[in-house]
């Protein structure tokens, strides 16, 4: 690649990473956010990097969804999906098998969720990110929910709760609270509370926002959740953090901000003792590794939200 090109693949990438920074700002306007990454997205096509114009394109797809366009990012999404496809690249898939089973429950489809979700919890799987699992079947438990099978979705809401356990992750409580005050709700439900006898009289078939409102709040309450696990969030050694950040610099998959396997931004990811490279590349904490690990993590499997 000559001087030329490294230029614009280094503007490209800047453009991904800054848009995505500044779509997270509350004050921010998507449509710079959309503009930047149709720039990077043109730019990769015309580099040939097939790899990164996936990235980018999956982002746009993002960036829209979160700006409350899911129709515009369902079209974006299907076209990244292909082109992920055609390279044979399943961290991406899965990924933008999430994104478009988001937009479907955007949209009250939920049986168009359920659908894409399960494509992306078998990727998951074959792939061995639980971590990503684990929040596919959160996802999952809340599309079962508006789709009226609260028995299935208390199931896989369970089985996200048990995983986030079981990886060591701080808002597993915090799921798991959410978890026992949606069982409870239900379980007054098939009682016959007054409200929910008022409810149906009032509409037969409630709007699907209701039957998982709080599935979908423990998705979206971050502020609350941040307080709720509190001291939970334990930061990690600064020598083991710079080990972290020096495996990511020489990661193919890192743009210099973040990571294009998990979408994390590594400088962040990188403080919290209970996180992962998706791709097992971070030694974990020397208490936390098996005796006979030599303190690095040997994954049976395998990010990147």
């Amino acid at each position: 690649m000559n001087t030329h090109s490294d230029s614009r693949l280094a503007e490209a990438i800047g453009l991904v990473d800054h848009a995505l920074a500044s779509s997270n700002s509350h004050a921010s306007d998507s449509s710079v956010a959309v503009s930047a990454l149709h720039r990077a997205v043109d730019i990769f096509r015309r580099l040939g990097d097939r790899g990164r114009e996936t990235d980018a394109l999956g982002n746009l797809g993002l960036v829209l969804l979160t700006a409350g366009r899911p129709t515009e990012a369902i079209i974006v999404l299907r076209a990244t999906l292909q082109l992920a496809e055609s390279t044979g690249d399943r961290y991406a898939q899965k990924i933008v098998l999430e994104r478009l089973a988001l937009a479907h429950l955007k949209l009250a489809d939920p049986a168009g969720a359920s659908r894409f979700l399960d494509e992306a919890l078998d990727s998951a799987r074959t792939l061995g990110d639980r971590v990503h699992e684990s929040r596919l079947r959160w996802t999952h438990a809340l599309a079962l929910a508006e789709l009226g099978r609260a028995d299935l979705a208390v199931q896989a809401a369970e089985e996200s709760v048990s995983l986030l356990m079981a990886l060591g992750h701080p808002e597993a409580a915090w799921y798991e609270e959410q978890l026992r005050r949606y069982r409870e709700e239900e379980q007054a439900a098939s009682l016959g509370s007054a409200s929910f006898v008022n409810a149906q009289v009032r509409s037969p078939q409630p709007a699907p926002s209701s039957k998982s409102r709080l599935l979908r709040m423990a998705m979206s309450a971050t502020k609350a959740m941040m307080a709720f696990v509190g001291s939970g969030m334990k930061t990690i050694q600064p020598e083991v953090r710079a080990v972290r950040l020096a495996l990511c610099g020489l990661c193919e998959h890192h743009t210099g901000q973040r990571c294009r396997i998990c979408g994390c931004f590594t400088r962040a990811k990188s403080l919290m003792a209970h996180e992962q490279c998706p791709l097992g590349k971070w030694p974990v904490h020397p208490a936390e590794a098996a005796p006979d690990s030599g303190g690095a993590r040997t994954l049976t499997s395998v990010p990147a939200g």
